[in-house]
């Protein structure tokens, strides 16, 4: 019947497109056409695999003549060219001009500052964000912002920026120095949050 080909061998709710299940090496494809046919009858649309990369792997990965890419599966793989390995996680949202889903990739962090048990975390952040229908990028971007605007909403951050702007031009250069310096001594340590 058509649902096995959805039901543990096709995760078509994986995709960000209704319509559309991943087949070979993460392209997207009209599951409509699969439909009534079983797996067996698909060898050209294998299983899905995950986490085919091992820390071994990774770890040998070095740049040749040219850049190349080693898949894990799931749409996370280790971008190698001359400047170093990079994790980048493909995904599709949205639609281009031809009403075709749009590839989108999402750069996870340089190895091995982020390793790849990291790498994988970050794909299933990102795939849960997909599910749900946010832009992994774009949330991405808006808690950076968020971070970076409560880091600048701190007593500290204001403090100081009162001191340079204000304070250090209405008093001698000695004495805002001093109060500069009781700051930093006695009232920012007590009111530092994390």
């Amino acid at each position: 019947s058509g649902s096995s080909v959805g039901v543990g061998y096709y995760p078509l709710t994986s995709t960000p497109f209704p319509g559309y299940i991943y087949g070979v090496d993460g392209f997207l494809v009209p599951w409509r056409a699969c439909a009534l046919v079983t797996p067996q009858e698909m060898p050209w649309m294998p299983k899905i695999s995950k986490n085919k990369l091992s820390d071994p792997a990774v770890r040998a990965a070095k740049f040749q003549d040219r850049s190349y890419k080693k898949h894990d599966g799931d749409g996370l793989f280790l971008l190698v060219n001359k400047s170093g390995r990079y994790w980048h996680f493909r995904f599709w949202l949205g639609v281009n001009d031809r009403g075709k889903p749009k590839e989108r990739v999402m750069a996870l962090g340089v190895y091995p500052d982020v390793s790849l048990s990291k790498a994988r975390a970050d794909r299933d952040k990102a795939r849960a964000l997909l599910a749900q229908g946010i832009d992994p990028v774009a949330h991405r971007l808006e808690e950076h912002t968020r971070k970076k605007l409560a880091a600048a909403n701190t007593f500290e951050a204001v403090a100081r920026e009162w001191w340079e702007d204000v304070h250090r031009h209405e008093v001698s250069t000695g004495q805002a120095e001093r109060n500069r310096r009781r700051l930093e001594l006695h009232v920012y340590p007590h009111l530092a949050t994390d």
